[in-house]
This record gives C-alpha cells, sequence and structure tokens, in this order.
C-alpha cells in the first residue's frame, strides 16, 4: 500500500538536501568555492552589502543581502527590513555626493528549492533614475 506522509517525507528530505547543495556566488557559506570574502564591503547585523565580481551592468553595482533565507523583502523580520532600508539611504546619499542617481531592484534567486532574496544596487546618471 502506497503511503502519502512517508512519501512526501522523503520528498521533503530530498529537497532539503539538494538546498543544502544550492550555493550562489553571494552567499556566504564555509563550503561555497564562489564566495569570495573580499567583496563583501559592509557587514551589518542582519544583511551584508557586497561587490559583484564580475560583468556588471553598472560600475559600482552592488547587492545588499540578508544573512538568512527570505523568499521576498517585504517577508523579512523588522529589523532586517529597517537595515535593508539604512543601506539604502546610504547608498543612495553616496550616490547624489557622486551625481548620481541609484536604482534598487530586487532579486530572488531558488524559487523552486530554496528562496534567497537580494537587493540589487545600480548607480545610475540622475536622469535616468528620473526616468525610471
Amino acid at each position: 500500500m502506497y503511503d502519502c506522509k512517508h512519501a512526501c517525507a522523503c520528498r521533503a528530505l530530498a529537497e532539503h538536501k539538494r538546498a543544502d547543495k544550492q550555493k550562489f556566488w553571494w552567499w556566504p557559506m564555509e563550503d561555497n568555492p564562489s564566495f569570495q570574502k573580499h567583496l563583501m564591503i559592509a557587514l551589518g547585523e542582519h544583511t551584508y552589502l557586497m561587490l559583484h565580481r564580475q560583468d556588471t551592468v553598472t560600475p559600482g553595482q552592488c547587492s545588499i543581502v540578508p544573512h538568512k533565507h527570505v523568499s521576498a523583502s517585504n517577508l523579512c523580520d523588522e529589523e532586517v527590513g529597517r537595515e535593508i532600508e539604512r543601506f539604502k539611504q546610504s547608498l543612495r546619499r553616496m550616490f547624489e555626493s557622486q551625481g548620481k542617481g541609484v536604482l534598487f531592484v530586487e532579486t530572488v534567486m531558488g524559487l523552486r528549492r530554496r528562496p534567497h532574496t537580494k537587493v540589487d544596487v545600480y548607480p545610475v546618471p540622475e536622469e535616468v533614475e528620473e526616468d525610471a
């Protein structure tokens, strides 16, 4: 006889094992050879700011990444959301001082397995920010 609870538990365990093996270049796991610690430029209590390693759309492109896996920034704990906003405000002021605007785009990776969001930061000319 087919045991649905057992099959579901086995699928959940297999999914968890696959998710543990999933490594994003920006995720700081000890066994993640893709992670380059020198690209982490600011470490907060709940998030960190990370430069991109290559193939950037604009110079100075970076990402704000929560420490814990979460599928969207609006689902984060309040303190995580506040820290993301503080990073955004600081980056906005920094780029303003350089005569640039900034676009923030949320990207979610691993939707099928273990979703994790990050906020990509794109410094752009001021007129591009206004048009966006």
